[in-house]
């Protein structure tokens, strides 16, 4: 029986360790996102999935995934020239940035439009660019949308264009992380170090081996030395791209 996993996530990395913890039966809040600092939440770590997205909020998401942290962002002071950002705003430098790196630009007339919505088709727009792909010369929308379903980025089920909530935007980006890059050889992922994470856990009937679900859509089957013990929360180690994760698994 298929059993989302409960307690505790460890990847231990060449010179590098972290860990995951979470409740038991309950699903982690998009960990890959979370735990590389594309996904930050508020003071109390809601992460407000339910909120709609603005265009001022994805540009920092979006300057995020491309690999540059809010201290760079700030850093970086870069102004954004739209008469409708105002030049101490908290979210003028990521504009400024996400502008200056092509990945977003204005909607016309000398405008950002920060407080309006962040569209399907905008989200899909910029995650082709982060992954490499040559935007210009498209036709509006459905040029874009037509070169994001080229780059295996597209939800059949979201309009193109839907005005998108925080939740949506994280489930893209997922998609967009598991895509391969403009030029191949590798998917967005391992351009940014992003390591896979598990997201569910199969126990065989014999309770002899542990088929485990991983964020990069890759599904292995590690077979154990004995059988686990019924009813009983064991701790199994195994690898897994390079890497060796540490579970705590009950075979029911």
């Amino acid at each position: 029986m298929k059993k989302i996993l409960s307690l505790v996530l460890a990847l231990t990395m060449v010179l590098t360790s972290f860990g995951v913890v979470f409740a038991a039966d309950e699903e982690p809040a998009f960990p890959r996102l979370t735990e590389n600092g594309i996904l930050i939440g508020g003071d109390d770590g809601d992460l407000m999935l339910d909120q709609d997205l603005t265009r001022k909020q994805f540009a920092t998401f979006a300057l995020r995934l491309a690999g540059w942290t809010d201290a760079e962002i700030a850093a970086a002071a870069e102004t954004a020239d739209f008469t409708d950002v105002a030049a101490d705003a908290w979210y003028a430098p990521a504009v400024g940035l996400a502008v200056k790196e092509g990945l977003m630009f204005g909607v016309g007339g000398g405008l950002f439009n920060p407080e309006g919505p962040a569209t399907y088709v905008e989200v899909l727009t910029v995650l082709a660019r982060i992954l490499g792909y040559d935007t210009e010369g498209l036709a509006w929308p459905m040029g874009y949308y037509a070169l994001a379903v080229t780059a295996g980025l597209v939800d059949e089920e979201i309009a193109v264009g839907e005005k998108m909530t925080r939740l949506q935007m994280a489930e893209a980006i997922e998609i967009a992380l598991d895509a391969e890059m403009a030029e191949g050889g590798m998917t967005l992922a391992q351009e940014i170090d992003i390591a896979p994470t598990v997201v569910s856990y199969e126990v065989a009937e014999d309770g002899k081996s542990i088929t485990i679900l991983f964020t990069d859509d890759e599904e292995v089957v590690f077979e154990l030395d004995a059988a686990l013990v019924a009813n009983e929360e064991t701790e199994v180690t195994f690898k897994h791209a390079g890497l060796t994760f540490t579970e705590l698994v009950t075979w029911e």
